[in-house]
């Protein structure tokens, strides 16, 4: 059984109200409020929280993880310039989730990048 703590609550909460946070961003939004929590804190809950399937851990090569509240199948998009994570409104293909000869799928990450709508607009294209 697992406790449900003031830390575990205020990092729920962060995940609901911030974009795609990293941990870093979780931290200092959780330090508002409670002072005290450490950024191990942070990222034990998180770890706790992506291996219980309530939350998705976005990893995104070369550039801090992040984190969504939203577990349903779905893609995301990483901005290259200010390096925002957003959801992208491309159908999710639960039929790459089928089996293989030689491997059992039971998930797939496909991570979009370029340049987000924002940052478009100031490079004037």
């Amino acid at each position: 059984m697992t406790r449900n703590t003031k830390q575990k609550n205020i990092v729920l909460e962060a995940l609901n109200r911030l974009n795609h946070p990293t941990a870093q961003e979780i931290y200092e939004y959780a330090r508002k409020i409670y002072p005290q929590i450490s950024l191990g804190t942070i990222y034990r809950v998180l770890g706790n929280f992506a291996l219980n399937e309530k939350v998705l851990h976005i990893k995104i090569p070369n550039k801090p993880d992040h984190y969504d509240y939203q577990t349903h199948g779905h893609y995301h998009f990483s901005c290259k310039n200010c390096l925002c994570v957003y959801d992208i409104d491309i159908p999710y293909m639960e039929n790459l989730n089928m089996p293989h000869k030689e491997y059992f799928i039971e998930d797939h990450n496909i991570l979009f990048n370029g340049l987000c709508a924002t940052c478009l607009k100031k490079e004037g294209k």
